[in-house]
C-alpha cells in the first residue's frame, strides 16, 4: 500500500507538470522510470493496453489484435501513437535520462 501511495503521488506530480508545462516539480525522487510509468498510465485505455502487451509482456501484434478484438493494423497504429506521445511528453517536460 505504501508503494502504491508513492506511485499515486508521483503520478499526481506528473499530471501537474503536464498541465502547467513546469518541470520544476521534477526532482530526484521522481526518477526516469517512474516518469515513464506515469506517462504510460496516462495514455488512453486501448493505446496503453496495446503498448503494455507489446513492450512489457512481449505479445505479437497478431496476439494483441486477438486479445483486444481489433485489427492488427489498428494495434500497430496505436502502439506507434503511444510511443510518439511518450516521446513528445518527455521532450515537453525537458526530461533527460
Amino acid at each position: 500500500m505504501v508503494n502504491n501511495n508513492k506511485y499515486i503521488a508521483k503520478t499526481d506530480r506528473l499530471k501537474t507538470m503536464l498541465r502547467t508545462g513546469d518541470n520544476s516539480y521534477c526532482d530526484k525522487t521522481l526518477e526516469y522510470n517512474d516518469l515513464i510509468d506515469a506517462i504510460v498510465e496516462n495514455l488512453e485505455g486501448t493505446m496503453r493496453e496495446c503498448l503494455t502487451l507489446r513492450d512489457i509482456h512481449g505479445f505479437a501484434y497478431k496476439e494483441i489484435a486477438e486479445v483486444l478484438d481489433i485489427s492488427e493494423a489498428n494495434v500497430k497504429t496505436l502502439i506507434f501513437r503511444a510511443r510518439v506521445k511518450i516521446k513528445e511528453t518527455i521532450i515537453k517536460l525537458g526530461i533527460e535520462r
